[in-house]
Formats: C-alpha cells, structure tokens, sequence
C-alpha cells in the first residue's frame, strides 16, 4: 500500500474583528473572543434568518455587564464539544 499526496490551499483565519468596538481580537498567537450566533424559526419577525457576532473579550465584559444589570446571566464553565 503506497499514499499519494496532492498540494491543497486553504483559507485560514488570521484574525477576528470585534462587531462592537472594530478591534482586532488576536491576543499573541490566538484570538480570544465572544461568540454569538442565533438563528430564527418560522413564526419569528425574523423568519429563517440567521445572526453571526463576534465580540473582544473588553467588549464581551460590557455585555455581561449589561444582562447582568438587567437581571439575566450568561452562563460561565459551559463546555463544547465539537465533532
């Protein structure tokens, strides 16, 4: 058995742009940010549509400020996992 091997470009991220502030979020070799995605289902006011925000992690801090003072809670130690 032998493996053949082909040269393959891709894309790769080498920042993330806060959507609050227009900061860069890269800190050293990685970027540290806030991610917020939702998407709407029928019955919505914004029907099958989808919502992508990235935050830095300063203005991450100004956003849990504002749902804690507005008597919400983000949840924290939340683990992911990715397939």
């Amino acid at each position: 058995m032998s493996k053949e091997f082909k040269k393959v470009e891709k894309d790769e991220v080498s920042d993330i742009i806060c959507d609050m502030c227009h900061r860069s979020c890269k800190r050293g070799l990685n970027c540290e940010y806030m991610e917020v995605y939702a998407k709407w289902g029928y019955g919505s006011n914004k029907d099958m549509s989808k919502w992508e925000a990235h935050f830095c992690e300063e203005c991450a801090e100004k956003i849990d400020e504002f749902v804690t003072k507005e008597g919400g809670q983000i949840p924290r130690d939340v683990y992911f996992l990715v397939l």
